[in-house]
C-alpha cells in the first residue's frame, strides 16, 4: 500500500510538535481520508504512549477507510469500534495499535489472526512484515478479506480447528471470556498470545500477553481495554484470569 510522502523517520517527532515538514504538508494538503488518519494518529495514538514509529507508520499505510463498510467510511477514523457485520469490528484504532505495540512485531514474524474479519488487523501486520495467517470462518468477510488483505494466508474453518504451524504471535480480533487452552499449544518457543478480555460490564476489559516458557504459559495483565466480543468465544472453556 502507498505510503505517500511521509517515511517512518517521519513519525520520531515528538507528539506535539508537528515540526516535521512532511507531516506539516500533509496536515493542510492531503486529501481528506488521509488527513482524517494523520490526526488519529496524532490524536489517539501518539499521544496515548504509541510511539513505535514502525506501528505509526504502519496506521498510515494501511488506509482504515476501505474496510469500513461504505455508510461507515465517514467515521472510519473516529476512535471508536465500526461494526463490519456477522460479529466482527474494526477495532477502535488506539486497542489495535497497543496490541500490536506489545506483540513487538519483527520481519518474518508468524503471526495468527483468529476472528480476522475482513482484514484490517492482519493488513496492519502484514506492513510490520509479520507472515500472517487470517482465520475467518465467516463467508462474506473471508471473501472480502482475500481482497483486502490478499498476501495473508486466509483459511476459512470454524475456531474449533486451529490452522496447522507454530505460530509465533497470536492476536484476536475480539474479546473473549477466556483464552481455550489450545491456543497456547499452537505456539512456537517463545511464543505469545495477546487477547482483549471482556470485562462483568462490557466496559471494563482488557489486554492481556500470555508467553510461552518451556512448561507453560506466562500470563500478565498489559492495559485496560473494552473490546466487542468475539461471539464464537463468549463463554470457551479455558485459562481463568
Amino acid at each position: 500500500m502507498d505510503k505517500g510522502t511521509v517515511d517512518r523517520g517521519d513519525w520520531n517527532e515528538s507528539a506535539l510538535g508537528y515540526k516535521n515538514e512532511a507531516l506539516q504538508v500533509l496536515r493542510s494538503t492531503a486529501p481528506v481520508f488521509e488527513q482524517q488518519r494523520l490526526a488519529m494518529i496524532d490524536g489517539q495514538l501518539r499521544t496515548n504512549q504509541v510511539t513505535d514509529p514502525l506501528v505509526l507508520d504502519a496506521f498510515w499505510t494501511v488506509p482504515r477507510e476501505i474496510f469500513a463498510p461504505d455508510l461507515k467510511k465517514g467515521s472510519a477514523y473516529v476512535d471508536e469500534d465500526i461494526d463490519v457485520g456477522h460479529g466482527r469490528v474494526l477495532m477502535e484504532p488506539l486497542v489495535a495499535a497497543r496490541m500490536l505495540q506489545f506483540a513487538e512485531i519483527s520481519p518474518g514474524t508468524q503471526a495468527l489472526v483468529v476472528g480476522a474479519g475482513n482484514g484490517y488487523l492482519p493488513q496492519l501486520l502484514i506492513d510490520l512484515g509479520a507472515k500472517v495467517t487470517a482465520q475467518e470462518p465467516v463467508a462474506a468477510l473471508f471473501a472480502q478479506g482475500q481482497e483486502l488483505a490478499p498476501e495473508a494466508r486466509w483459511v476459512s474453518h470454524g475456531f474449533d480447528t486451529i490452522p496447522q504451524g507454530a505460530f509465533d504471535l497470536i492476536l484476536f480480533g475480539g474479546a473473549l471470556s477466556k483464552v481455550p487452552e489450545r491456543y497456547g499449544d499452537a505456539l512456537g518457543a517463545q511464543g505469545k498470545i495477546i487477547a482483549p478480555i471482556s470485562g462483568q460490564s462490557g466496559n471494563d476489559g482488557y489486554l492481556i500477553e500470555g508467553r510461552a516458557t518451556p512448561s507453560t504459559l506466562s500470563w500478565r495483565h498489559l492495559r485496560n481495554a473494552a473490546v466487542p466480543a468475539l461471539p464464537e468465544f463468549v463463554q470457551a472453556p479455558g485459562f481463568e484470569f
